[in-house]
């Protein structure tokens, strides 16, 4: 019988069955780009690829020494013709030590991240202020993009 897996776990015979790559959880905090802090500590920064989706989670907390909140990506993100691709509500933050709180996405973060761009850059809520560059800042949150390529 065609496109049946057999006892022995074999897949052929399925039709249209492509096997997409991936990666377990990578940290690749040591190998990016961090603007916004002058320490960080007990960093989470790390993604997960399958096929050219990546998952990437984060936790960076420390010492503000910076109106930026971005990090870079462990692929460039994929091309769009419609530009920036914005990630919205995609964490919670803190800044000059004060968890913002929700209500009207003054406490979510946005992600904005260029058209086959490196980085993400992190804003308050819907605005385009920056944020405070002394006390203690906190972003954390996941979300997904697609890269360009792997």
């Amino acid at each position: 019988m065609s496109g049946i897996i057999n006892s022995a776990g074999s897949k052929s015979g399925v039709i249209g069955y492509t096997e997409l790559s991936s990666t377990e959880w990578t940290d690749y905090y040591s190998s990016s780009t961090i603007t916004g802090w002058g320490s960080v500590s007990n960093p989470i920064l790390c993604y997960r690829r399958i096929g050219t989706l990546i998952y990437i989670n984060f936790y960076l907390s420390g010492v503000s020494n910076h109106t930026n909140a971005e990090f870079t990506l462990p692929y460039a993100n994929k091309s769009t013709p419609v530009g920036n691709y914005v990630v919205p509500n995609f964490g919670e933050c803190q800044d000059n030590g004060s968890q913002l709180l929700h209500g009207g996405g003054s406490g979510n973060i946005d992600g904005y991240l260029a058209p086959s761009g490196s980085s993400v850059i992190c804003r308050i809520g819907k605005s385009a202020s920056g944020w405070t560059n002394s006390g203690d800042k906190r972003i954390t949150g996941f979300f997904i993009y697609e890269a360009n390529s792997v």
